[in-house]
């Protein structure tokens, strides 16, 4: 399971790279352009114990994640597979650094990229990544500029 999720990982970011090399625009948003955060159901209700448990996670530590990123919380989810979701909007390349740090002191990290259109972190049982700039995907979905999206299992 650890391997499939880490395959699922670095695949995400390298189509993530490959979408921005082919798909980057210059930032404006078409009418028919639909944000991919709408498409979560994400809630800001404090995550129940099952949820917790889903990710992995302590009360305190969910906080201590939620709150490195310095404001800007989305929301929480959970996707098919179980997995803990957590999104944040409006944040910098400072802000992904302070929450990669925070995971990598929880959970260890095993590769950063910190450079390019995408940024992320990948460690034991996450991946966070940070869009910088607005990424315009296949079938009009587009991530905005600042967003900064942590899956953890």
């Amino acid at each position: 399971m650890a391997n499939k999720k880490n395959f699922v990982g670095m695949l995400v970011m390298v189509m993530v790279f490959g979408m921005t090399v082919v798909g980057c625009d210059n930032g404006s948003i078409s009418s028919s352009e639909t944000n991919v955060l709408d498409t979560f159901n994400f809630s800001t209700a404090t995550p129940s114990n099952a949820v917790l448990a889903a990710g992995n996670l302590t009360m305190a530590q969910y906080n201590q994640i939620r709150e490195s990123a310095g404001g800007g919380f989305k929301g929480w989810t959970t996707d098919i597979d179980g997995d803990l979701q957590m999104a944040w909007t409006g944040r910098s390349s400072s802000n992904f650094i302070s929450v990669a740090n925070i995971l990598e002191n929880i959970r260890g990290e095993n590769d950063r990229v910190i450079a390019g259109p995408m940024q992320g972190a990948e460690g034991n049982n996450y991946y966070i990544e940070f869009y910088p700039a607005k990424l315009s995907q296949g079938g009009g979905l587009y991530v905005p500029a600042g967003t900064l999206f942590l899956d953890i299992w």
